[in-house]
């Protein structure tokens, strides 16, 4: 089973594609899209996301929603809450749109490949982004511990 597919069943997503490559194929150039505009190797939100009026004007609820969505545990990682912000200020890519359906819940509609999901197209990457950043932060407390030890 390959990253995609497994966070796809971790996420408890209802995807609306029981074509499992093709939602690999789709998420897979989102994921693309993101590693593009963003990269995986920042450790601070870039400039030109954190001066959008998306970043600036996001609400600290609207930042914790989307830190429990990312799976952020705000109690101990408050450290990651740039991720959750930026989570929020970033475009989708061009073929996603953004819909509620009759419930109000929110979905992502794909009009390339016409289908929904309910995972934001970028939480992979996001995802994959936060994993990163609590291993960077756990190898600099590891450091700090050792230190102190001295």
């Amino acid at each position: 089973m390959n990253e995609i597919e497994n966070f796809s069943k971790k996420s408890n997503s209802s995807l609306y594609i029981n074509d499992p490559q093709k939602l690999e194929e789709i998420l897979s150039s989102a994921t693309d899209y993101y590693n593009q505009t963003i990269g995986l190797n920042i450790i601070e939100c870039p400039i030109t996301i954190r001066e959008s009026e998306k970043y600036i004007n996001a609400s600290l609820t609207e930042v914790i929603q989307a830190g429990l969505t990312l799976n952020i545990d705000f109690a101990k990682e408050l450290h990651l809450m740039w991720i959750a912000r930026m989570f929020l200020a970033v475009d989708l890519p061009d073929s996603w749109v953004i819909k509620a359906n009759e419930q109000g819940i929110i979905q992502y509609f794909n009009s390339e490949n016409e289908i929904f999901i309910d995972v934001h197209p970028g939480s992979f990457f996001f995802n994959t982004l936060i994993d990163k950043s609590r291993k960077r932060f756990s190898k600099i407390e590891e450091d700090i511990q050792s230190k102190l030890k001295r």
